[in-house]
């Protein structure tokens, strides 16, 4: 209360009504609303002409400024969602910080947390989450997977917090829990607190009215809606029972201000929801009634009539009765024996015309179409985001839509353009749109309130339980749209934006649909309709190279397709040559105007970045693609550079490809490299494309040593200053990597070899070995290390020259190509001999025993074996030991000197197991299992093949798998089970046929021959 503020004639309280009104952004006329007093009594008061006011007065006063605090006439609750901490229960359980998701992890784990957010305040036992999610069977684990769920909500609600019990936003008491938030950060809460407001009976009835239409916006659908196991659950049906009540609240609120039509939405849901709940009906009734629709009244009355007599067998009650007498004495509008007049409103068209030649979008379009038939359904409005870059036809999207929809709002179509990102002047205030609204839905002049919240909640109040649809185009983020929502109504709001209105999407429910690039079928014939389908049948390939440098954009295939409408067979060829030329490019895609001009429609949107984000999406054109992580991002920048790509993401000048995986399209790219020329000098752009090598380098380098831990490593020098790494820990998670980043590493070793930078191109070489060797894909592996040999042969880099043949030995050898295998092996011999490398000449031995192999020179091969074995042993190379000690076996084996063969093998295992060095294991067990076979020893065989199985499955080494199984079948067939033969063959042809090996022709061969046999 306000009881120390002043003294007794009044003036020290009037100076504090005066300062907390404008603290809280009130007019003298809101305030009065708020207060349910006269403008002229709070005029007198903060004039200083009240004398000692009455102690009532203070009070309401009180209250009111309170409430102006809760933001019932300034920013809605929404909008502090994205800012903080905000969570959802009131539907799907969500989860964000700043606007932004968070990944709340299985169902169980999500309906912990509803659960306490139902509790506020309260502690919940954990006996109670047991018995919710498991009922009288829960597993031994239980209490153990609570406590997990626990951990790891508290880790994604609150990552910054260490926490202790008694602090944090989960909360442990011993054996409960409690969720620690206020009305800011749980719609729950905010629902509760709005109620509170909207049943304070000092308040006037309008005000009362906007505080229930704030509460029933917090509610998404049935609280904790997407946590199946919870269904049900006493605490989400006292929930749902609050929500009735309050529906029941707004009602008889809405019937007292005679605005019936507000709560018509809700009561739909309600009578939906409970189709025999008396009540329900009886005010539905009164509320169609009060707006007009007396036959409708009564056909709620025969339905429900008919409902409870066939379900229950009983008639209705008096309040149904009652209500039904009100409607045929036309009763019905809120106050007893009063009639309403109802005047058509006016219906609003302010669609801008259709743009012509749209294509494709079939999947966008049934997505705009889903959120329409969710209209009736939702207490508030349907809302439909479609973001996307720059130029990617959103607006084109939203116009064709709402044109084919138009009879579907019967009651008009209101459109505004936000110029968030217009190219010709500042964004269109919120305010200024609303007017535009009033006036369109028929306002007279003389109506429209002075203050802007006024016009807002006047706006809400003309659309309310209206079938309209509201085009919000070229929005600058959810800031500027939120204003501009309808309340409850059965409205729909079609939004574009560059942004990802993430906020809205958390906060409001919003359906956002991401548009991509045209499909390369859709793009040509976007062509077509400027320049004739006959015209791209007859010049097929320019067509789809016109396609490929528009990157599939519909601005600049629009632009290119106007500027060769005229003269089709020249122009077209014309600007497509202009368009090869990358830096030119942009100066082709203009058709004169600022919005049919790509690059001022791109600069638009980066000169509204911030200067951080603007630095990096002009470095990220120096990236070679296609994607970039995180991790990546930041080494490229030299500073941590997560918010940075945020903010760019939201602005849809990178691409989220998928989560922590960055791309640019074509024509952004061109657009970022243009500013990276302006506006970063050349040593800064050197230095980049250093830190972003040495970024792939050094983590690729750490990945190949978690594959092959004993290998021997490279001696890199240290990364430059800013670069970071990527934490790897285990082969498995190396081996991801080198997927994810396959395509990466590719443009790499060719941007190293194309700025001369030799020894970031032969050593990048150098760590695809294992990983791309396992996965089959020698061809890439041999286009990276022919551009690293290359690199090294202009540089005279004799080390890299080295490794490169050597490498290109080992692959060629693996394609098939046995004569190119065989020169490049003895190139690197003698490469390593120059350079003194002992370990380098006996990995190139190593080579030569698969060639001498190949052509039956057994006894050459044992040579080239025994000289590996001495020069590892003179290196002191312990891998490359056991790795000879094992071929030395194998060759023997090769010379049927079996029993030589195993003792020299059981040396090189016992070796490899006691460093470690796996990947030599699972050889030497193949080795072994080879000469058991010989020997006739076949269980022993099968016993060894499956150890190397087990190992080349863990590595998932493909070639290896296939070769051990195509020699366990042979075991198979020897010890007379050819049936167990043929599956271990088969199995061993679908992996040679997947990785196109030519030794697959050959296993083809044999099978058909024992089938033929058979």
């Amino acid at each position: 209360m306000i009881d120390a503020v002043g003294d007794d004639d009044g003036t020290g309280i009037g100076r504090f009504v005066r300062a907390r009104r404008r603290d809280a952004g009130l007019t003298q006329q809101a305030l009065a609303g708020l207060a349910g007093v006269s403008v002229a009594t709070i005029r007198d008061l903060e004039q200083g002409r009240t004398r000692r006011p009455r102690t009532a007065l203070v009070d309401r006063l009180a209250v009111a400024l309170g409430v102006a605090r809760g933001q019932i006439y300034g920013q809605k609750p929404a909008a502090r969602r994205d800012r903080g901490l905000w969570l959802g229960v009131l539907g799907p359980v969500t989860a964000a910080r700043d606007g932004r998701a968070l990944d709340l992890g299985e169902p169980r784990q999500r309906g912990l947390l509803g659960l306490l957010a139902l509790s506020a305040g309260a502690s919940v036992h954990r006996s109670v989450l047991v018995d919710a999610f498991w009922g009288q069977s829960p597993p031994a684990a239980a209490v153990n997977l609570i406590q997990a769920y626990v951990g790891r909500l508290r880790r994604v609600l609150d990552p910054d917090h260490a926490p202790r019990d008694g602090s944090g936003v989960v909360v442990s008491g011993g054996t409960s829990y409690r969720l620690h938030v206020d009305t800011e950060q749980l719609d729950w809460l905010e629902f509760r607190r709005q109620l509170a407001v909207a049943a304070h009976p000092d308040f006037d009835v309008v005000v009362r009215c906007e505080a229930y239409e704030q509460a029933l916006q917090q509610w998404r659908g049935d609280p904790l809606a997407d946590v199946d196991v919870l269904r049900g659950h006493p605490a989400i049906a006292a929930a749902a029972r609050e929500w009735g009540a309050a529906v029941a609240g707004y009602a008889e609120a809405a019937f007292q201000a005679g605005l019936p039509d507000r709560v018509l939405p809700y009561l739909w849901q309600w009578t939906s929801k409970d189709p025999l709940h008396e009540k329900a009906h009886a005010m539905l009734m009164l509320a169609l009634a009060g707006t007009g629709q007396q036959a409708a009244a009564l056909d709620v009355f025969a339905d429900v009539r008919d409902r409870l007599d066939a379900q229950l067998g009983v008639r209705p009650g008096a309040e149904l009765c009652e209500a039904q007498v009100r409607v045929l004495r036309q009763e019905a509008s809120g106050g007893p024996a009063t009639t309403v007049a109802v005047q058509a409103p006016p219906v609003p068209h302010q669609l801008p015309a259709p743009v012509r030649r749209f294509v494709g979008r079939d999947e966008q379009l049934a997505a705009l179409n889903e959120v329409l038939d969710s209209v009736p359904g939702g207490p508030g409005p349907a809302i439909a985001a479609i973001t996307g870059t720059a130029g990617i036809g959103k607006s084109t999207l939203a116009l064709h839509w709402a044109h084919e929809m138009t009879d579907r709002f019967p009651d008009g179509q209101l459109y505004v353009n936000l110029r968030g990102y217009d190219p010709g002047g500042a964004p269109l205030e919120p305010a200024a749109a609303i007017r535009g609204f009033l006036d369109g839905l028929g306002l007279p002049d003389e109506r429209v309130p002075r203050d802007p919240h006024a016009q807002a909640a006047r706006y809400r109040s003309l659309i309310a339980g209206r079938r309209m649809l509201v085009v919000l185009d070229n929005a600058r983020d959810s800031q500027q749209a939120r204003p501009l929502l309808p309340g409850a109504t059965g409205a729909m709001v079609v939004i574009t934006s560059r942004s990802e209105l993430t906020g809205l999407a958390v906060g409001e429910g919003a359906e956002t649909i991401d548009l991509p690039l045209l499909g390369e079928t859709e793009s040509l014939r976007l062509l077509a309709n400027h320049l004739g389908s006959d015209w791209v049948a007859r010049h097929a390939d320019s067509a789809g190279e016109l396609v490929r440098l528009c990157d599939r954009l519909p601005l600049a295939l629009s632009i290119i397709g106007a500027r060769a409408a005229a003269h089709p067979d020249s122009a077209a060829t014309v600007l497509m040559e202009q368009l090869r030329d990358a830096r030119g490019r942009l100066d082709v895609l203009t058709a004169g105007e600022a919005s049919s001009d790509l690059r001022a429609v791109l600069g638009c949107s980066y000169g509204y970045l911030s200067a951080t984000a603007a630095r990096l999406f002009r470095l990220l054109s120096i990236h070679p693609g296609p994607e970039v992580s995180a991790p990546a991002a930041a080494s490229l920048a030299g500073a941590p550079s997560g918010v940075a790509l945020e903010e760019l993401t939201r602005a849809h000048l990178v691409i989220e490809q998928r989560p922590g995986r960055y791309a640019l399209h074509d024509l952004l790219r061109v657009y970022a490299s243009e500013q990276a020329r302006q506006c970063d000098d050349a040593g800064e752009r050197e230095a980049v494309v250093d830190r972003v090598l040495d970024h792939y380098l050094h983590t690729a380098h750490a990945a190949a040593l978690l594959q092959e831990p004993p290998r021997d490593p490279l001696a890199l020098p240290e990364p430059a200053i800013g670069v970071r790494t990527e934490p790897l820990t285990g082969d498995e998670h190396a081996s991801a990597w080198f997927d994810t980043e396959h395509a990466v590493l590719m443009r790499c070793v060719a941007l190293a070899a194309r700025t001369d930078r030799t020894r970031h191109a032969w050593q990048l070489s150098w760590t695809l070995m294992t990983a791309f060797s396992r996965s089959g894909h020698w061809s890439d592996l041999a286009t990276a290390l022919s551009l690293a040999l290359d690199a090294a042969d202009q540089a005279g880099d004799l080390t890299g020259q080295a490794w490169a043949h050597r490498f290109l030995g080992r692959v060629r050898t693996l394609q098939g190509e046995y004569e190119a295998a065989l020169g490049h092996l003895h190139q690197a011999l003698e490469l390593f001999g120059r350079l003194g490398d002992a370990a380098g000449q006996a990995a190139v031995h190593v080579g030569l025993i698969r060639e001498c192999e190949r052509r039956g020179r057994h006894q050459a091969a044992l040579d080239h074996a025994k000289r590996a074995l001495e020069l590892q042993r003179a290196a002191g190379y312990r891998v490359g030991e056991t790795i000879a000690l094992n071929n030395v076996g194998w060759c023997y084996v090769r010379l049927g000197q079996y029993t030589e063969a195993l003792s020299w093998c059981r040396e090189a295992l016992a070796a490899q197991q006691a460093i470690g060095y796996r990947p030599g294991e699972a050889y030497t067990w193949d080795t072994l299992g080879y000469a058991h076979h010989h020997l006739q020893q076949f269980d022993e065989a099968t016993w060894c093949y499956r150890q190397a199985l087990d190992l080349y499955r863990l590595f998932d080494d493909r070639y290896e798998q296939a070769a051990t199984l195509a020699r366990l079948g042979d075991t198979h067939a020897a010890a007379g089970d050819e049936k167990a033969a043929r599956s271990r063959w088969h199995q061993a042809l679908d992996l040679l046929d997947e990785l196109h090996h030519p030794d697959g022709d050959r296993l083809r061969d044999k099978l058909r021959r024992v089938t033929a046999r058979v």
